[in-house]
């Protein structure tokens, strides 16, 4: 089930920040990083967590309070390899 702020119905916008949940006792919980190119994979990483706190694409930054309140067992970062040099310079 995904989750975002002002959507209605079951339609998102997975390119702004969403919360995606999934029942699965013991399934670790992550914060996606990504750009256009890892949207495509979200999909596939929500069955392997029961909690995925998504960012807008291309925001590079997580804030202190996301991070402190999610406590994410993984941070993982999706993007295509030529966008590498300006997130490692933010």
């Amino acid at each position: 089930m995904y989750t975002q702020a002002g959507a209605t119905g079951n339609r998102i916008d997975k390119t702004k920040a969403f919360v995606s949940r999934r029942d699965g006792e013991g399934l670790p919980t992550a914060i996606i990083v990504r750009d256009s190119v890892g949207t495509g994979l979200i999909g596939l990483l929500a069955e392997h967590f029961s909690e995925m706190h998504v960012l807008d694409e291309n925001n590079t930054e997580i804030e202190n309070e996301l991070l402190s309140s999610v406590a994410p067992d993984y941070i993982i970062y999706l993007f295509d390899e030529g966008n590498i040099r300006s997130i490692l310079e933010n």
